[in-house]
């Protein structure tokens, strides 16, 4: 049996669709009602016991990151894999971030996706990490590619700096894949778009100007657009860490699992309006 966390989120739900009448699925989640495509059950990552008895029977366990941005969220995290471990999971399967594990790496979730990856390796059970890069989707969510297609441009402050962008649903089937197969244990794979590209790419793929600013003026300039202040921050600490290489990492990982090209960015904006509409949960 293959057990999904997280089962009412967006990117278990893409997972689940991958997985649905291809195997004995079963989704976890602290609203289990809201789950429709497989059987789900209850858990909650701050009940050890929950996690134990949903666990019971899973060969395969895909533990889709909590976050992170919450306080005792690695704690959660160690919870569900200790329930694992305890249940006889035969393989854990983690939804990380690109370079989570290299020293230095500024990124502020890439401290807590590295700490969980320790776990992982500690606990005796056989496990893979998927280190996605950074979804476009989640520029939707924030608000960014909305704002920037509604005043038609894109300010950046990365500079030639490169970001390996893959699609969520490009993550969701590998991690399917993987799931199905068993394979992968004991590696860490980076899953990245087809190319790494600049935010002077992103734009033309967007159809919108690209304009360079500064790091003090990008802030400024982009909850003048209408994004809220946290996000204008994030996103501007975000191309400082782009500008220093830190996203620029390219694989053929989705090739290679999925049997075919990933999907490229300009593709991936083409494909459908939902790609700038698309608000529901990371």
């Amino acid at each position: 049996m293959i057990v999904v966390s997280g089962g009412s989120g967006d990117l278990a739900s893409r997972t689940l669709r991958h997985l649905a009448g291809r195997a004995d699925v079963r989704a976890l989640s602290r609203t289990p009602d809201k789950v429709t495509l497989v059987p789900a059950a209850y858990a909650d990552f701050d009940d050890p016991g929950s996690l134990t008895a949903a666990l019971a029977g899973a060969d395969r366990f895909l533990l889709v990151s909590i976050g992170g941005l919450q306080p005792g969220d690695l704690e959660r995290q160690t919870n569900a894999v200790a329930a694992a471990a305890k249940a006889g999971v035969g393989h854990i399967v983690y939804t990380s971030l690109t370079r989570a594990g290299d020293s230095g790496n500024p990124v502020p979730l890439a401290g807590y996706h590295g700490a969980t990856e320790r776990v992982l390796a500690e606990s005796g059970v056989p496990f893979t990490v998927l280190r996605f890069n950074i979804w476009p989707e989640v520029l939707s969510v924030i608000g960014l590619v909305p704002a920037a297609r509604e005043h038609g441009q894109w300010f950046s402050n990365s500079g030639d700096g490169r970001c390996g962008y893959v699609t969520k649903d490009d993550c969701a089937e590998v991690a399917a894949r993987v799931l199905l197969k068993g394979s992968h244990q004991g590696e860490i794979l980076e899953v990245t778009g087809p190319d790494a590209v600049s935010d002077q790419d992103f734009a033309a793929a967007l159809g919108v100007e690209y304009v360079p600013v500064g790091d003090d003026e990008l802030p400024a300039r982009l909850i003048a657009m209408g994004l809220p202040e946290r996000f204008a921050g994030l996103w501007a600490e975000a191309g400082i860490q782009q500008r220093a290489g830190w996203f620029d990492v390219r694989t053929d990982v989705v090739a290679k699992i999925t049997g075919r090209a990933p999907v490229s960015l300009r593709d991936h904006w083409m494909n459908s309006d939902r790609n700038f509409t698309d608000s529901g949960p990371l």
